[in-house]
């Protein structure tokens, strides 16, 4: 039996209605994401001093862990970032928040309870290069997502560790390779570890120590005792220096 045209026409006219309900949908959803992310955003920047020490173009991640995680357990911020270098943190307001001053007034005391020397940024063609290029992937890290520049950290840790003994002609090959792996692997657990800036502080002298037994273990005391006069005279160059 063949369809009569009004059926055709009723089965026309239904599609046509739920391509336009899809099509209403799309665009709230559309408009939702903009007013998310677009120009009535609430978004404060300041310049800090989180660059990791020992990779000084990638920011600390156990440092400022604790600032990010802390700022967004806050009711009124939305979202904090660290930039890459360790040079900038962004914070996001939530929906409440009437502007960046009243942003900057939360904001402000949370970094200083973490010890962190934040200034707002205030000019206007910085902010806007900042915000030209906010989030881009690989750049920006939220909250313990800079766990992944703690890992980035170990590796380079572990590799200065074994450099200057290698090319100085203490350590063999296979040596070398166990100790930069056997660093490696405690310094990624222990570098993503939530710590406060005290904590942090008291912590350094155990890395120290057992980076020193992992030597100890792969190479033998005497070898062990040797890289560390290395580095004993390679930070006393360097404070020197300072």
């Amino acid at each position: 039996m063949t369809e009569t045209a009004a059926v055709k026409g009723g089965r026309g006219a239904r599609r046509r209605c739920c391509a336009a309900h899809v099509a209403l949908l799309l665009a709230l959803v559309s408009c939702a994401g903009a007013s998310n992310r677009g120009e009535r955003e609430t978004v404060v920047f300041y310049d800090v001093p989180l660059k990791c020490n020992a990779a000084p173009d990638i920011g600390c991640g156990s440092r400022s862990k604790p600032v990010l995680i802390d700022l967004e357990n806050h009711a009124k911020i939305r979202e904090a970032w660290l930039n890459r270098h360790g040079t900038v943190i962004a914070v996001v307001g939530g929906r409440s928040v009437a502007g960046p001053r009243a942003l900057a007034a939360i904001a402000s005391p949370i970094l200083a309870r973490h010890e962190v020397r934040a200034v707002l940024i205030d000019d206007t063609d910085r902010r806007g290069t900042l915000m030209a290029g906010f989030r881009l992937a690989g750049q920006w890290y939220r909250g313990a997502a800079v766990d992944s520049l703690s890992i980035e950290e170990a590796g380079r840790i572990s590799e200065t560790a074994v450099s200057a003994p290698r090319v100085a002609a203490l350590l063999s090959e296979p040596e070398a390779l166990a100790i930069r792996t056997e660093i490696e692997r405690y310094l990624r657990e222990e570098l993503v570890k939530l710590r406060s800036p005290a904590e942090i502080e008291a912590a350094g002298d155990g890395w120290f120590t057992h980076m020193y037994g992992i030597y100890v273990k792969h190479a033998g005391r005497a070898k062990a005792d040797s890289v560390s006069r290395i580095f004993e005279e390679y930070w006393a160059g360097g404070s020197e220096g300072d």
